[in-house]
């Protein structure tokens, strides 16, 4: 199994829409990538570091895949939907990284 994480760095000049992530940006991975995951997208709100202080990232979302094959489908099912997206609800530019989950 594969899993995309999405980071969503935080930070003074950070802004970040969640009314819109949560209602417009994942109904549209959803859309796009809803028929190819291997199940429903998990969306987290950093809320502090560890052990004390500002979270490192505002936002964190996994998507996760059967397979590359599954992973690619969604890829080429999005188009750049998803990331010309990104805009509309934050300034940052965000860290993705796709993990074989063991």
């Amino acid at each position: 199994m594969l899993r995309m994480t999405v980071l969503y760095p935080a930070g003074e000049d950070a802004s970040f829409d969640w009314d819109y992530y949560t209602s417009q940006h994942m109904a549209l991975v959803e859309e796009r990538w809803g028929e190819h995951s291997a199940r429903p997208a998990e969306v987290a709100k950093g809320v502090s570091g560890v052990p004390k202080g500002d979270p490192t990232y505002a936002a964190l979302t996994t998507v996760y895949f059967a397979d590359r094959d599954a992973l690619n489908a969604a890829l080429r099912a999005g188009g750049m939907d998803i990331p010309d997206d990104i805009p509309n609800f934050t300034n940052v530019r965000p860290v993705m990284q796709i993990d074989e989950v063991v």
